[in-house]
């Protein structure tokens, strides 16, 4: 059930990131909103991807859940208030400029923190396994690194 849920999170950004430098007018502001809501589902599922791989049975408790899930939930419906991490966003014709709101360095803080949480879950889960878990999870790895490290450095 977490993979179609990363999936989707990830497509969201991904139209989201292609529909913010197509479009201009009033809906770029809510477009614009979209992927930063889409891009703050992205880490807490990796990680919760990689605590039910490969043997899918989530081990967490409900409360280590409910925390898990509570930044990011607060993180998305703040993607949506009028200013909180996104305050607006200008216009110049190809170049788009974003303007943050107070929350935005808490949401990269965010970002940045369960990324790192899911690598690091990753890199132990991958020295604990062995033989073909151990190579899918090095094909994981390299696929989170170069997902994160390219969306990272073009948002």
């Amino acid at each position: 059930m977490v993979i179609p849920r990363l999936y989707l999170s990830v497509f969201g950004w991904v139209m989201g990131v292609l529909f913010f430098r197509l479009m201009d007018g009033k809906e770029l502001l809510l477009i614009t909103r979209t992927v930063y809501f889409s891009a703050t589902l992205i880490p807490a599922f990796i990680i919760l991807f990689v605590e039910t791989f490969p043997k899918r049975n989530l081990t967490f408790s409900n409360l280590k859940l409910c925390a898990l899930l509570a930044v990011p939930l607060i993180f998305s419906i703040l993607s949506f208030v009028p200013g909180a991490i996104i305050k607006n966003v200008v216009n110049f014709g190809v170049l788009k400029t974003i303007n943050f709101g107070p929350f935005y360095h808490f949401y990269v803080i965010y970002i940045v923190s369960y990324f790192l949480l899911g690598l690091g879950l990753i890199i132990k889960r991958y020295f604990k396994l062995q033989g073909v878990e151990k190579n899918q999870i090095e094909i994981i790895l390299l696929s989170i690194l170069v997902s994160s490290l390219a969306g990272v450095s073009t948002n």
